[in-house]
């Protein structure tokens, strides 16, 4: 038989038992927000849709202190700025690809100023941009003649820089990528093997990538043109032409019954050329980050908008 005394004491445990598991669940959401909290450190990423800069700014062969070196994007006007260390050194991550207005300003004054491009961490590295300013040279009287060969100009002698100063070392690196920016995905001509144009003909451009075989029948899948769809797109240095790993902005971009790209961000549609920003392969010896599939690694960045207005 229930007695009153006994269905209020089991009431009372039941409530006892409700409480005790409320304040664990509690208790451990609050030490879960703290964890992340406390123990997230900051740290400069680098991902396959970002890049950046690092380099050395030096005066007469002396590291320079404290400069300020600004980057702004030519393209959406963003600014940063970061300040040299005690050796000279400034390093910039987690940049958009683009080209960017790179300005040394010392005690408010511009000391150098130089454009760049800015691929999305090209080779998985950061673009190095070497430095070197000269001292002014006072003029005494009589005023000199400036010569043919002489470089100095009215306040400051700039170090002309080549690309070989701005590739200096990539050759040490045996990955083998390509890298195509904004203006090269617009200029190229496409639409030569598959009649319609699109930036997967952009990678047989590169080193080891070769068409892929022509589809038997009419099953060529989701694709676009002969030899795309159940074919694949391309085959790369040797392997099954479907042992590719397709990505849209470092996102999974694999249509997963076929084993190719997909054709469009969320519809088996062409992706137009007009939304890339760079395209990027890498054909050999893919960084860690990367998976998936032994073949090649294809990324395609979108564009993020700029203050120009165009479109097509």
């Amino acid at each position: 038989m229930f007695s009153p005394q006994n269905i209020i004491a089991n009431k009372k445990f039941r409530l006892d038992l409700l409480h005790h598991f409320t304040l664990k669940f509690v208790l451990t959401i609050f030490l879960l927000i703290l964890g992340v909290t406390t123990l997230n450190l900051p740290v400069n990423a680098q991902s396959s849709v970002t890049g950046g800069f690092e380099g050395r700014v030096l005066e007469d062969g002396v590291p320079l202190a404290g400069v300020l070196v600004q980057f702004k994007n030519r393209s959406n006007g963003f600014q940063t700025a970061k300040r040299t260390d005690a050796n000279g050194f400034f390093r910039e991550t987690t940049l958009q690809p683009g080209v960017y207005t790179i300005r040394v300003v010392q005690d408010g004054t511009e000391r150098y100023s130089k454009d760049q491009e800015l691929y999305a961490t090209r080779s998985n590295s950061i673009v190095p941009v070497p430095i070197n300013l000269q001292k002014a040279i006072i003029a005494t009287s009589p005023t000199p003649q400036p010569s043919p060969t002489d470089t100095t100009t009215s306040n400051l002698n700039l170090v002309k820089q080549t690309d070989s100063d701005i590739e200096a070392g990539g050759n040490l690196n045996p990955r083998r990528d390509a890298a195509f920016n904004e203006r090269l995905v617009r200029t190229l001509p496409l639409g030569g093997r598959t009649l319609t144009r699109t930036f997967d003909e952009l990678a047989l451009l590169a080193l080891g990538v070769a068409p892929a075989p022509q589809a038997i029948g009419n099953s060529v899948g989701p694709g676009v043109g002969g030899g795309v769809g159940t074919s694949g797109q391309f085959s790369i240095n040797g392997l099954r032409s479907r042992a590719n790993n397709f990505l849209v902005d470092g996102s999974d971009n694999n249509d997963e019954d076929i084993g190719v790209r997909r054709q469009g961000f969320f519809a088996l549609v062409p992706q137009p050329i007009e939304s890339i920003q760079e395209f990027q392969i890498i054909t050999l010896l893919a960084p860690a980050e990367f998976g998936r599939n032994l073949g090649g690694q294809i990324n395609a960045i979108s564009k993020s908008g700029g203050n120009s207005f165009h479109g097509t």
